[in-house]
Parts: structure tokens; sequence; C-alpha cells
């Protein structure tokens, strides 16, 4: 469990630390509004498991993440692709981590949820602030995540 939550809080930080090479026309204070939440989560998840709790720091991150980038898909359109790889990686890790059951059932859930996003497309909330994105920032949250799929198989 801690190797993973680990490798997630590298990759994650990596791509914040790319963001200002590949993305300079968005503020980095913008970036780490962005992954604060993921991160936040991420170290709530390495503690509790730390405590002796792998249950609950697995669920946490586990179902924290797919929440996460639940609101990425449906506010965040471009960066939808980053959100569908994620979710692959949350059914390897859901499958490593708690068996074929837990990754049957993030499946399902991630197969719901793309395809709701496809039919609804991206919601417009105005209470929630919109992330100004590039394509740039697009590309290196796809090979952040893609370079934590390499580094869970």
């Amino acid at each position: 469990m801690r190797w993973i939550i680990t490798l997630v809080i590298c990759s994650t930080l990596g791509s914040v630390l790319l963001f200002p090479i590949f993305g300079p026309s968005v503020p980095l204070g913008l970036a780490l509004v962005g992954v604060g939440p993921f991160l936040s989560m991420y170290g709530v998840s390495l503690w509790l498991n730390a405590k002796g709790l792998p249950l609950p720091a697995t669920n946490l991150y586990l179902w924290g993440t797919f929440i996460g980038q639940l609101f990425v898909v449906y506010l965040v359109p471009e960066l939808r692709t980053q959100a569908l790889v994620s979710f692959v990686n949350l059914m390897l890790c859901a499958g490593f981590l708690k068996g074929q059951r837990s990754a049957v059932s993030i499946g399902i859930a991630s197969l719901l949820a793309v395809t709701g996003s496809y039919i609804f497309g991206p919601l417009s909330i105005a209470w929630l602030p919109s992330i100004p994105t590039s394509n740039s920032w697009a590309t290196v949250c796809v090979l952040s995540t893609l370079s934590t799929t390499c580094g869970l198989t």
C-alpha cells in the first residue's frame, strides 16, 4: 500500500513541477488548487496506513481518487484523457490491494462515470471555480499518470 501511494504522490508532484515549464500561462498556484485535494488525501492515506489501518487507508485512496477524478471528468474536460487513464490505474490498484471484487467494483463505477461524461458532457456548476488548462498541461497530466501505470506494472 505504502509504495503505491508514494508512487502516486511522486508522479503528482512531478507533474506540478513540470506545469510552469509546459504551461506558463497558468499560475502555479492554480495548479496546486487542482492537485492539492489529491495530495492531501494521499497523505492521509499514508498516515492511516502507518497507524496500522490499511483497510481505511486503501478505501480512502481508491474511492477518494475515484471521486476526485469524477470532478476532473465533468469539470475540466481538457483533462478527461488523464482521468480516463487514472481510472485504469485505480482498477489495477484495487486488484493489487483488495482483490478482484474491488477491481470489478471500481471498473463498473468507472464505466458508468465515463459513459455519463460522454452522454451529459461537461457540467457547468456556477459555485465551482473553473480551472483553465492548456494542451501542454493535459499532456503533462497524461504523462504523469502513464508513469504511474509503469510503476504499478
